[in-house]
């Protein structure tokens, strides 16, 4: 301040800062006029996650300031995209380039509608390794492995219907199936006090249910050989939970197909400990075909326990992950890839990604100067996410 009046002479001046010592009481003492402008890292301290590492969490939190929180307006969704999505859409990519390298992964293949985003970024960033976009959905898989499968068949078409107020006809139809074909009554809802007798009903049918089927086997044979296309090691990218996706299109390729092919399934997160058949993955994941990122039983156990699907968890997460198109059906008899009549949020869903986009732009470019921030870790990408779900007010 005396070198400024050294130089500048005796005028009236005003000082602007954000720190209360240096701005603000000692250029008063100095004769300025002071101005308070409020540390918006000090300020939104309190918003953000409190439990990542000190360098990638020290990042994200000045990106997340500079870039929402000095008088710059957006939209919720986009806000969420950049808070939430960015950091963990970007760590899962480099998670999945190191996984691929360590696997010797001649191919990567992106689930629909899950790896739409993640396809384009993880592109944008690796080139030496071939990647797919595969139009595919638990759906589907399950009808292609229903004798394969059984017990998955009927716990989807079946028992997670149970008391929900669908008829017969609804289950039935879900199956591609009548009720006149198993002798049903279509009107009849399927309750606690039937499910077994429709579930028995089911299983001894499953013969009769995969021939049915067998055109579809066929046109998915078709796709799925295609994109395969010789690769021998490959890589399938989910976001959750059970990983079913992966674990049936292993069995599709190498048992039904003949289709020699390693499968190795990389999931964002798994199921987590509130979820129904919560451990339906546990032995892929000890045996190493299903690998996750964020958490599973064993990984980041405290965000296993604190992800509840019960209180719309899995919901919240996959909008980080959707896709502005239809989701996949199957594959109908006549050999056509079926898709849903209309893409829900998908203006929604463009905005979260612009925000992550915009994220990871701005934290490549703090990178590119210290490419130490690239090891983002499984429980630093999630800790955001982890710190919306936990503040009902952002909820």
């Amino acid at each position: 301040y005396k070198k400024i009046k050294e130089i500048y002479g005796n005028r009236k001046y005003i000082h602007i800062g954000d720190n209360r010592h240096s701005d603000i009481r000692n250029a008063k003492k100095a004769g300025f006029a002071t101005v308070l402008y409020p540390c918006v890292n000090r300020f939104a301290e309190d918003y953000r996650p409190h439990d990542m590492s000190y360098i990638v969490g020290s990042v994200y939190s000045g990106l997340v300031n500079a870039r929402l929180y000095c008088s710059e307006k957006c939209s919720p969704a986009y806000e969420y995209g950049y808070k939430c999505g960015g950091l963990l859409v970007l760590g899962y990519c480099g998670f999945i380039y190191r996984t691929a390298k360590e696997k010797n992964a001649d191919k990567i293949l992106f689930f629909s509608r899950d790896g739409y985003i993640l396809k384009q970024i993880f592109d944008s960033l690796y080139k030496d390794i071939p990647t797919e976009y595969v139009y595919w959905s638990r759906s589907a898989a399950t009808k292609l492995c229903a004798d394969i499968f059984p017990f998955d068949y009927v716990r989807r078409f079946i028992l997670q219907k149970v008391n929900r107020g669908v008829t017969l006809g609804e289950v039935f139809d879900a199956m591609e199936f009548s009720c006149k074909e198993f002798s049903l009554d279509s009107g009849e809802p399927l309750t606690s006090k039937n499910q077994k007798r429709i579930s028995d009903i089911v299983y001894d049918n499953i013969p009769v249910i995969a021939k049915a089927y067998s055109k579809c086997f066929d046109a998915a044979e078709k796709y799925l050989g295609g994109i395969i296309s010789g690769s021998k090691n490959i890589i399938t990218v989910d976001c959750g939970w059970a990983g079913s996706g992966s674990i049936m299109l292993d069995a599709l390729l190498n048992r039904r197909y003949g289709i020699k092919t390693s499968v190795t399934g990389l999931l964002a997160c798994t199921n987590s400990k509130d979820q129904p058949d919560s451990d339906f993955s546990e032995p892929y994941i000890t045996d190493g075909k299903l690998i996750p990122y964020c958490f599973s039983s064993s990984l980041n156990r405290r965000f296993y326990e604190n992800h509840r699907p019960s209180m719309k968890h899995n919901i919240y997460f996959e909008l980080l992950f959707g896709a502005p198109e239809p989701s996949f059906r199957g594959f109908s008899s006549d050999g056509e890839m079926k898709f849903d009549t209309e893409s829900e949020n998908s203006e929604l869903i463009l905005q979260i990604h612009n925000g992550e986009k915009d994220f990871i732009s701005d934290y490549l470019k703090v990178a590119k100067e210290a490419p130490m921030l690239m090891n983002i870790s499984g429980s630093d990408a999630y800790a955001p996410f982890a710190a919306a779900i936990s503040d009902k007010k952002y909820l």
